[in-house]
């Protein structure tokens, strides 16, 4: 008598949620605005076999970013993604892979929905994505419906959401004509053809949606739409080949170009769409002025695998990311950055070791959160510009190799920030940055290294592409390295890569061991890196901050409700 005879352990957080149709969303009773991000689970060298460790670091550039919210498109997260989000502060989309009503289906919902709701994090269910075969017609609104009706049951303090694209105002009266309403209506992207039968993307489709079904709540749960390739400000090239958009990739759905001096490629200025895409400038003013719109989910934070378009093979990674697949930011993360954070922030690009005649008039871009800047180029201004609401800040100017300088501005004329460019001299020794390191459940010690090559005074060079070895000595392993590269086809396990645009990445396991870990990059006509890391052995297993536990009497075994030990 009164023995125990199981132990359920479970992390909870207390607070409260709610969406409204005209003044978005609440979090404990304050106004918030979703400023959210569609993730894949895909990282460099490691591809969805991503530890704690990897979306820590991950999660950190998001938040640094200022993001605040994760999608997890489209399939249930890794569990330790939610204990994650819990300790870090994200609201979390939670999405199941499949829609529909056979007992596989809703057993898969259940699954989530009982394993993932003590999670405070989580905010929203979502039912699914784009299922284009029954979401206009009466058959999918009685399957969302069964579907909702099973998550109120399951959980009744969360809101359910689906994701429409095409025309999700059409889709919307299918729901209601067909008796069903939507908790949260999620509209993907603001896509219809027109008279003439072409895709065209406005933001009066919220207004629309919110004019036809007034109270209703409204997410942007997927938006943006463009496309940049990381240090990339011309002309891309695979083994000396121009590479350029594939018309198997296109098909049907021709790219907006909004340079045409750019047309046909993909470059960090984030220039090309698809033809439902918006402006990374449009797509934030688009939510920011609607309060009731909800929030906004980008697509997406991270380059992942696949979905190469405009390209075909060789490219082998998506470019729609604000940061590559080694979560380096593009110049698009700084804009996010400028207005999601109340940080001062003066990012200017391209970096000015480019190879192009003196004179040539370069597109000179900066993203800030400042009233005004002011531009020098070695010691000549170039003007000082105003900022409007959520645009960028431009300067034509004549290449001179030398120093750019900006010096941000409050609306009361005070300096409050200063970013300085230098034309580097060529790269002349390695760089390795521990990036980020955590213990993992069994001990062992999961490291990130950022490679990069840098200048005798100790610039980073931007351009550098010098095929670099490995050398882990001491009680480590590799786990993947990358670059960044949407075209790279080099192993991601094997001990050497080339950087990519300047930079690349190593990612090491140490076991649950005492003692030291030395890496050693190396490559021709380049001083070496090192880097030596101190590892001690873990007295037990770190336990996830969710993990969940069934115990007996002296025996550990896997619970039942999310398979965590």
């Amino acid at each position: 008598a009164g023995k125990s005879c199981d132990i359920y352990q479970s992390h909870f957080g207390v607070r409260s949620i709610r969406f409204d149709a005209d003044q978005g969303c609440f979090l404990n009773g304050e106004s918030i605005k979703l400023k959210g991000v569609c993730n894949h689970q895909d990282h460099a060298g490691v591809g969805v076999a991503i530890l704690p460790t990897i979306d820590e670091w991950r999660l950190k550039q998001l938040k640094a970013m200022g993001c605040n919210a994760i999608r997890t498109a489209h399939n249930p997260p890794a569990p330790h993604l939610l204990d994650l989000c819990d300790r870090m502060g994200f609201l979390v989309m939670n999405e199941t892979r499949l829609t529909g009503t056979s007992p596989e289906f809703l057993g898969q919902l259940e699954a989530l929905i009982t394993r993932d709701r003590n999670h405070p994090s989580v905010c929203l269910w979502s039912l699914g994505n784009e299922e284009m075969l029954i979401q206009e017609n009466a058959m999918g609104a009685k399957m969302l419906q069964r579907m909702q009706d099973l998550t109120h049951r399951l959980d009744p303090t969360r809101p359910c959401i689906y994701s429409a694209n095409c025309d999700f105002n059409k889709i919307a009266e299918n729901f209601v004509n067909n008796g069903f309403q939507i908790d949260t209506f999620g509209a993907n992207y603001t896509m219809r053809e027109n008279a003439q039968g072409q895709l065209t993307a406005e933001a009066a489709r919220y207004d629309e949606f919110k004019s036809k079904f007034p109270n209703c709540p409204l997410i942007a749960s997927e938006s943006g739409g463009s496309a940049s390739t990381r240090g990339l400000y011309g002309q891309e090239y695979h083994e000396g080949e121009a590479l350029h958009p594939h018309p198997e990739a296109i098909g049907a759905d021709a790219p907006v170009y909004l340079n045409p001096k750019r047309a046909g490629m993909v470059t960090a200025y984030a220039e090309t769409l698809t033809p439902w895409g918006r402006s990374i400038e449009d797509t934030w003013e688009d939510c920011a002025t609607r309060d009731f719109v909800a929030g906004t989910f980008l697509w997406t934070g991270l380059d992942y695998r696949g979905e190469t378009y405009p390209f075909s093979w060789p490219a082998v990674i998506t470019r729609y990311g604000l940061m590559d697949l080694c979560g380096f930011p593009k110049d698009s993360y700084f804009y996010y950055q400028a207005e999601w954070t109340d940080a001062p922030v003066l990012h200017l690009f391209p970096h000015w070791n480019l190879e192009c005649e003196a004179g040539a008039i370069i597109d000179l871009w900066c993203y800030t959160n400042c009233a005004e800047v002011e531009l020098w180029l070695n010691g000549t201004s170039q003007g000082r510009l105003k900022r409007a609401p959520y645009r960028k800040l431009q300067w034509d100017v004549p290449y001179k190799k030398g120093t750019l300088e900006a010096v941000g501005y409050d609306a009361a004329g005070h300096e409050v920030i200063r970013t300085i460019i230098e034309t580097t001299e060529p790269a002349t020794k390695l760089r390795i940055i521990n990036a980020h390191s955590n213990t993992e459940e069994d001990g062992s010690t999961v490291v990130i290294l950022n490679l990069s090559a840098c200048d005798e005074a100790g610039r980073n060079v931007p351009t550098a592409d010098a095929m670099v070895d490995f050398e882990i000595c001491g009680a480590a392993t590799l786990l993947g390295v990358g670059n960044g590269n949407p075209t790279s086809h080099e192993a991601e396990q094997a001990p050497r890569r080339q950087l990519f645009n300047g930079r690349a990445q190593l990612i090491i396991r140490a076991h649950n061991q005492a003692g030291a870990v030395s890496i050693r990059a190396h490559a021709d006509d380049l001083e070496s890196g090192m880097l030596r890391i101190e590892t001690s052995q873990a007295m037990t297993a770190k336990p996830s901050i969710g993990a969940s536990t069934v115990q007996t009497s002296d025996v550990k075994k896997l619970n039942p409700i999310d398979g965590s030990l």
